[in-house]
C-alpha cells in the first residue's frame, strides 16, 4: 500500500490494522523540509503496535510522520524499515534518534535483528 506524499490528517496506526496481508506499507514523504514543516504530510501518530500481526509485511516507511514508538513491534518478516524525520518538526525524531546507533535509516533485514532484541 503507497500512502507516500499525501497529506492525511491525524490519526494513528489502528485504520490499518486489519490489513495483515500486505507486504509493503509507505507511510512517508520525500525530503521536503519546507513543506512538512508547514505540516503538509500524513500526520500518521503513535506506536507501531498496530503493524505487529502484519506476518508478510517486508517494507515499511514512516519518513515524515508523527509515528514515535514501538519498534518493538516490528515483525519477523520485515526487511526494508525506513525512518528519517529529515531535521523537521515529524515526531519521528524520536525513533530516528533511537536508531542512530545503527547507522542507517534504511535498515536493511540484518540490522532490524538487533533494533528488535
Amino acid at each position: 500500500m503507497n500512502l507516500h506524499n499525501n497529506q492525511l490528517t491525524t490519526r494513528d496506526l489502528s485504520a490499518l490494522a486489519p490489513l495483515v496481508n500486505l507486504e509493503t506499507l509507505d507511510l512517508g514523504k520525500d525530503n521536503q523540509v519546507e513543506q512538512i514543516n508547514r505540516g503538509l504530510y500524513n500526520q500518521f501518530t503513535g506506536s507501531l503496535k498496530h503493524l505487529s500481526n502484519f506476518t508478510k509485511l517486508k517494507i515499511l516507511n514512516i519518513s515524515a510522520t508523527d509515528i514515535d514508538n514501538g519498534l518493538e513491534y516490528l515483525p519477523e518478516s520485515l526487511e526494508e524499515f525506513y525512518c528519517d524525520a529529515y531535521g523537521t518538526i515529524t515526531e519521528v525524531k524520536t525513533i530516528e534518534s533511537s536508531l542512530a546507533a545503527y547507522g542507517t535509516f534504511a535498515v536493511n533485514e540484518d540490522r532490524l535483528k538487533g533494533i528488535k532484541k
